[in-house]
C-alpha cells in the first residue's frame, strides 16, 4: 500500500490520509508508552512526508483542510511526547531522590539519638 501512495499521480488527499493515520498509530504507541515501536515507524513517515512534499496540492479548501487536520494531528503527538518527555524527567529526578534520602536513613537508639549509617540499604520486605 505505501508503494501505491508513493507512485508519481498518486492523490495529494491521500497522502495527507495515510500521514494523518499513521499519526493516529503513533498516538496510540506514545499513550502506551510503547517507544520502540515508535521509533519502528519512523522510516516510513519519513518516506510518506517525502511524498507529500513532491505532490502538489489541488487549490481549493479540501486541500487547506486537510492539511489543517495533518498539523492538528502533528502537534497533538507532539504534546503528547512532550508530557512522556516531562514525565520521565520527573520519574528520573524522583528516583534519584528516592536514592539520595535512603541513603542517609540512619540508625537510632531508643531516646533518638543518631547512632550511625546503615551500611546497606534496607532490605524490603517480601511476605505474600
Amino acid at each position: 500500500m505505501l508503494d501505491r501512495l508513493l507512485a508519481p499521480g498518486s492523490g495529494f488527499q491521500r497522502r495527507i490520509a495515510a500521514l494523518v493515520a499513521l499519526l493516529e498509530t503513533e498516538r496510540g504507541l506514545i499513550r502506551r508508552g510503547a517507544i520502540a515501536e515508535l521509533a519502528a515507524l519512523d522510516a516510513r513517515r519519513q518516506k510518506l512526508l517525502a511524498a507529500l512534499a513532491e505532490a502538489d496540492p489541488p487549490p481549493g479548501p479540501e486541500s487547506a483542510a486537510a492539511l489543517e487536520a495533518l498539523r492538528q494531528a502533528a502537534e497533538r503527538n507532539l504534546r503528547l511526547l512532550q508530557s512522556f518527555r516531562d514525565g520521565l524527567a520527573r520519574a528520573g529526578e524522583r528516583a534519584r531522590r528516592m536514592a539520595r534520602d535512603s541513603a542517609a536513613i540512619g540508625l537510632y537508639g531508643p531516646g533518638g539519638e543518631r547512632r550511625g549509617e546503615l551500611s546497606a540499604p534496607p532490605a524490603r520486605d517480601r511476605r505474600a
